[in-house]
């Protein structure tokens, strides 16, 4: 197991820099920060003043060096915009990130398992076809597209629901559904795709010719079985959750991490962007890291086969 651990933790500090470096290297092609923040009066020395004051008229390897000097200290420099630390505009946002990527999990988790019981449980094919297929259909749609039809039916025509910022909890409700929505519909399919690999398994014949009934037979039988497939998707989707919802962000303007880093790159604010990508960046890896630990620990396969 500490072999296990030594290995992705590993692989975890790797994938961290090398979301640094890309990102450190794509901020700076986006364009000369000068252009936007410097008035239009600006002269060509003013700008060549700027840059230097900046850092930005060194060779990029230079900048890189002493961008990384930086980050061992925990400094991510100063917002462009507002002069302040970027770090902290970054931390501002987090609560909102988390409390959407929070709720939509567990609103996506109980519905769920509540209507994956029902697909197998239930005897009409009408109502079960109708859950699956309302559930490929919502998968098919794109995100931002969901989630502006929610805008333009319960924010414009209804008027009945909040759609612009965070505030209080209606306005969760309409970023929520179009979140939690699009996860629900993954996890439908992974729990049909399990519960269909474990109906010939003869563990399963075994408790039918037992005379078991069906309902024992998947909520006592196979449901154990068909959850380590599930947590495993469930982890690997936190982690989308927490750092994949731009467009769901940009969509309802909600005061996120994402929305952050996407009007940081509007306004070419490098600090920003770079904060905004690496926070993102290391809430995902340590949420895939404690989620593979945990599925370690739960099959012993998974951890012996990382250290072979």
């Amino acid at each position: 197991m500490v072999r296990y651990l030594a290995g992705r933790s590993a692989q975890a500090l790797l994938t961290i820099f090398l979301v640094v470096a890309l990102t450190f290297v794509l901020a700076r092609i986006a364009g000369d920060p000068s252009a936007l923040l410097l008035p239009a009066t600006a002269t060509e020395q003013d700008a060549a003043e700027f840059r230097r004051a900046l850092g930005l008229d060194q060779p990029v390897a230079v900048q890189f060096a002493g961008y990384l000097a930086d980050l061992a200290r925990l400094d991510f420099g100063n917002s462009l915009r507002s002069g302040g630390p970027a770090v902290d505009v970054i931390l501002e946002r987090m609560p909102a990130t988390l409390s959407l990527a929070g709720i939509s999990l567990l609103v996506s988790l109980v519905l769920a398992l509540g209507l994956g019981l029902v697909v197998e449980l239930t005897s009409s094919e009408r109502l079960r076809s109708a859950i699956l297929g309302l559930a490929l259909l919502r998968e098919a749609i794109p995100v931002f597209v969901f989630g502006l039809l929610l805008v333009l039916i319960f924010g414009v025509q209804l008027r009945s629901l909040p759609f612009i910022g965070r505030e209080g909890p209606a306005s969760y409700i309409l970023p929520v559904a179009t979140l939690s929505s699009l996860t629900l519909a993954l996890y439908l399919r992974i729990l049909r795709s399990s519960f269909g690999a474990e109906e010939g398994q003869d563990y399963v014949r075994t408790a039918l010719a037992k005379g078991a009934s069906h309902r024992h037979v998947v909520v006592r039988e196979t449901l154990p079985n068909v959850l380590l497939p599930f947590v495993t998707t469930v982890a690997i989707n936190l982690g989308y959750l927490v750092v994949g919802s731009v467009l769901v962000e940009s969509v309802f303007s909600w005061p996120g991490v994402a929305y952050a880093v996407v009007e940081a790159v509007t306004q070419r604010d490098f600090p920003v962007i770079q904060a905004g990508v690496i926070a993102m960046a290391v809430v995902f890896v340590a949420v895939n890291l404690i989620a593979d630990l945990v599925i370690a620990r739960l099959d012993p396969r998974v951890r012996l086969g990382g250290a072979a």
